[in-house]
């Protein structure tokens, strides 16, 4: 019964930290901009404070 709590902790920890590598390396953004931020009618606007 050892044995396999052993292999069963063994396979739940390789699916956990494959889920986090599937999850942490999500690559399709839809701009190239990260600071941009979409707005209502198309347009993008810069996120930063440009009018000071």
């Amino acid at each position: 019964m050892k044995s396999f709590k052993k292999w069963f902790f063994a396979l739940m920890s390789a699916l956990m930290l494959l889920g986090a590598l599937t999850a942490c390396s999500d690559t399709s953004s839809k701009t190239d901009d990260p600071n941009t931020q979409q707005t209502d009618d198309g347009s993008q606007s810069d996120d930063g404070n440009s009018g000071q």
